[in-house]
């Protein structure tokens, strides 16, 4: 998530949208992300929703 925040600090959505390097470089990362979450375990994934906001499915 950093590299993507770093990727769109101080970007206006305007310029975000028109730069294709910036967007594939964000969707790249959130694959990344997507990948990922797949290996965690679902004890891991348990606590975490239970103490969190974060919704597993959605990823």
């Amino acid at each position: 998530m950093k590299k993507i925040q770093n990727y769109v600090t101080g970007l206006k959505y305007t310029d975000f949208v028109e730069n294709d390097l910036v967007i594939d470089a964000v969707v790249r990362n959130l694959e990344i992300i997507g990948e990922a979450s797949k290996y965690i375990s679902e004890d891991i994934r348990t606590e975490t929703y239970q103490k969190s906001s974060y919704y597993w499915k959605e990823f």
